[in-house]
């Protein structure tokens, strides 16, 4: 009896404290995150793999995987959290995706780690260890700094090694280039000075990440001192070039089944190849060409066959590619056109680009209520996202009122720079005040309608959330070639005027 009174304490002692720093749902699948294909970066698994099982005395316990943007960090990374998740050695993962902010703050990072943790083993002493610590320092119950959440962490994850020496205890972060621009490079460095602070052999923490200066510099510093602690690799897109081939090759055949084509015609051997020797051992420019053939091929039909001339003859490199596929799809559909349908481009990608939380198509829909003209019928979103599905959404066949829209890292970079035509380019900081002016205008309407009493629906809360967070970001782009989402009118302006 005593012993589940004190479980119980433990437990609605945690819930008020360490799990309003924790966030839930940060596994790959939940963040949209998809495995290697088949048959894909097999070499690359099979070396994690030694190394998560190799749990002898002076074994690395660290693994850090870096790769070129589009490289594959994020399937590989997947792929060994499915695999550990299967063999039951799976204690925590964090996917940082720059598409819900909150998992870019580090400051939820070690906290989620710990609550996945306590509850990965039915063993409470890793949930005792977390209790008697936030107990014992109160102020932790305030604030968790970085440098907290690093002691914190160490403490915890070697109190699960000792639970079993035999067994792996993995922990999986994965985009740590996707944390905030803010904090990244104190978080590299408390990342860094991890690695000579857990000394359990079974501790097996993976790091996944691009080579950007924050990271590297601290990273490359710990390595030249305790490399006997850190496993590294670098993904060699002269490396990964068979597997981009083996990518494209298993999903043109199933186009060209799909389609009763004859593969000797279509795509060919010889255009084949070259198209392998184009992605240059991007997964990304892979899977963007595979999806935008497939989009090309649910609208025309077999009437698109010589789409890969298109990407052949100009040399294409990922830029190169998001700029002729964005212009191809408006040069080809009549519905695409006109000064309206660019701008109604920048309203969407820039919102979803912005988006503080994840946001449902049905959701973004009713907040922005995008039309053409006061008397217009609403946008048609889910129409929109699914022409542009081949940038738009990641890992998704079908769009619906329920899908998250989720952007590659690589296409938000490539939008939002002067590679971009200024028809498409988004400018953040005036969509983050425009955005903030259509959360304050939909607060408003809620409270006049009287109906502060009933649950808010996704739109609702995620602007009452977040109208101050967008405005912050407003700012007028004195680039005269940037283009801009319409300004309000004066009558509007003055409405504005009123919300705040």
């Amino acid at each position: 009896m005593k012993r589940r009174r004190l479980a119980d304490e433990r437990r609605q002692f945690l819930e008020g404290t360490l799990h309003r720093f924790a966030l839930q749902d940060t596994g790959y699948d939940r963040q949209g995150k998809a495995p290697c294909d088949p048959e894909t970066c097999v070499e690359i698994l099979a070396t994690i793999k030694d190394w998560v099982d190799d749990l002898s005395e002076g074994s690395k316990t660290f693994f850090w995987l870096t790769g070129d943007p589009g490289s594959g960090k994020s399937a590989i990374a997947a792929s060994f959290a499915r695999d550990c998740k299967d063999r039951r050695i799976l204690w925590a993962q964090f996917f940082i995706n720059r598409n819900n902010e909150s998992t870019t703050n580090p400051r939820s990072y070690f906290p989620s780690i710990a609550c996945q943790m306590a509850d990965h083993t039915t063993d409470p002493t890793v949930t005792v260890v977390i209790y008697e610590i936030l107990r014992n320092e109160k102020s932790l119950l305030d604030e968790m700094s970085i440098d907290q959440g690093l002691d914190f962490f160490v403490k915890v994850v070697q109190t699960a090694c000792d639970l079993d020496r035999s067994k792996p205890v993995a922990i999986i972060f994965d985009g740590l280039d996707e944390t905030s621009r803010k904090h990244l490079a104190d978080t590299a460095r408390i990342f860094s000075g991890l690695f000579t602070k857990l000394d359990r052999p079974n501790a097996k923490v993976f790091i996944s990440s691009r080579t950007d200066d924050e990271i590297t510099r601290p990273f490359y510093g710990s390595l030249q001192t305790d490399s006997k602690h850190v496993q590294h690799l670098h993904l060699d897109t002269s490396g990964s070039r068979k597997d981009v081939e083996i990518y494209l090759r298993r999903n043109l055949k199933y186009l060209v089944e799909e389609w009763a084509l004859n593969w000797e015609q279509w795509p060919g051997e010889e255009l084949f190849q070259r198209m392998c020797d184009q992605a240059g051992g991007l997964f990304i420019w892979a899977v963007t060409v595979v999806k935008f053939f497939r989009g090309e091929f649910e609208i025309y039909g077999t009437e698109r066959l010589n789409i890969p001339d298109i990407f052949l003859e100009n040399g294409l490199d990922v830029n190169s590619l998001y700029r002729v596929i964005l212009e191809t799809m408006f040069e080809s559909d009549e519905e695409l056109n006109g000064d309206w349908e660019y701008e109604k481009f920048r309203w969407i990608v820039g919102f979803i680009i912005v988006l503080k939380e994840p946001l449902t198509i049905g959701d973004l829909s009713e907040l922005l209520d995008l039309r053409e003209s006061p008397d217009s019928d609403p946008v048609d979103i889910i129409h929109f996202v699914t022409n542009l599905r081949t940038v738009l959404v990641a890992g998704v066949e079908h769009v619906g009122n329920d899908t998250i829209p989720r952007l590659h890292k690589s296409f938000v970079e490539y939008i939002t720079s002067r590679r971009a035509g200024p028809q498409f380019r988004i400018d953040i900081p005036v969509v983050d005040g425009q955005i903030g002016i259509k959360c304050l205008r939909l607060a408003r309407r809620l409270r006049n309608a009287g109906e502060s009493d009933t649950p808010p629906a996704g739109s609702v809360r995620y602007a009452v959330h977040n109208w101050t967070r967008h405005l912050r970001g407003e700012r007028i782009s004195k680039s005269d070639s940037q283009p801009r989402l319409r300004k309000p009118d004066k009558e509007n302006q003055e409405k504005i005027g009123e919300d705040c």
